[in-house]
């Protein structure tokens, strides 16, 4: 599974990629990637992309070895589970209505 430095190394990475992904855009004037609203749904699916990439990035193709393509699915299915979330949330406020959907 790795030992204690590759997951310090995980989760520095999946700290460092969201962030700067995110924070990028704005901290360089990128205005064409700055989203106008930031929801916790859309912070939520970018700390799964954050453990992803970490994953992928620390212990290359051994992450797809048994116990981590498990967390790997994981992070997958959580992208895209809040992802689709956070962009139905954000395409109803921008139509006007106030979306206050909660998770199930």
């Amino acid at each position: 599974m790795g030992t204690s430095s590759q997951w310090v190394s995980v989760a520095i990475a999946a700290v460092w990629f969201p962030a700067l992904m995110i924070l990028g855009p704005r901290f360089f004037g990128i205005k064409s990637l700055i989203k106008p609203a930031l929801t916790p749904l859309y912070f939520v699916s970018w700390v799964f992309v954050g453990l992803f990439f970490g994953i992928g990035m620390t212990f290359g193709w051994n992450a797809f070895r048994w116990p981590l393509v498990t967390l790997l699915v994981g992070c997958v299915v959580g992208i895209v589970v809040f992802g689709k979330l956070a962009q139905r949330n954000l395409r109803d406020a921008s139509d006007g209505q106030v979306a206050r959907r909660r998770l199930p």
